[in-house]
Formats: C-alpha cells, structure tokens, sequence
C-alpha cells in the first residue's frame, strides 16, 4: 500500500500505567493517521476497484470487512461456491 512517514507525534516509550509479568513497563505506541496515509489509502482503494473491475469477478464483496469474512469462513460466504467446506475455523462456528 505504502509508507507511513515519521512525525514527532508518533512514538514509542514506556507505558506508565501496565507492566507484564515480571513487573516491567509495557511498550505503549503513539500513533494517529495524517493526511498522507488517508491520501495515500483513498488512491490504494480506488487503483484496487479498477483493477477489480477490469477483472470482471461474477461476484464481490460489498466492503472490506466482508471480503475478510468470506476468507475466514469460506463455507458460510454468500460467495462460497461449496457451502460445505469447512476450514475449521472455531470462531466461525461460534459466530454463525
């Protein structure tokens, strides 16, 4: 997709407040999205569906989040060609 570009308001230090186990301060990350990475995301995103519509699936996903779905829990997608494969994924049975 790209590269995220270093800022001052992104960092790494010590967490103050949560430790592991053995007492030591976890590693807490600073991090928030700027203009570029929306940019850079919104131009990924659209070279994606170009590309997607130049292949002419006969079928795809309305979001991201059900793509990631039908890869997870490819017998219960409505795009599953055998809706009785099963990958054993537990989390899919518990869900659905």
């Amino acid at each position: 997709m790209g590269t995220v570009m270093s800022y001052r308001d992104r960092y790494m230090s010590l967490d103050p407040t949560y430790t592991d186990k053995y007492g030591m301060p976890l590693l807490r990350i600073t991090f928030d999205w700027h203009d570029n990475e929306y940019r850079m995301a919104a131009y990924t995103a659209s070279k994606m569906e170009e590309i997607v519509r130049q292949m002419k699936p006969e079928s795809q996903a309305d979001s991201p989040a059900e793509a990631w779905e039908s890869l997870r829990c490819p017998h219960l997608s409505k795009y599953a060609h055998d809706r009785r494969r099963d990958n054993g994924d537990q989390s899919c049975k518990q869900r659905h």
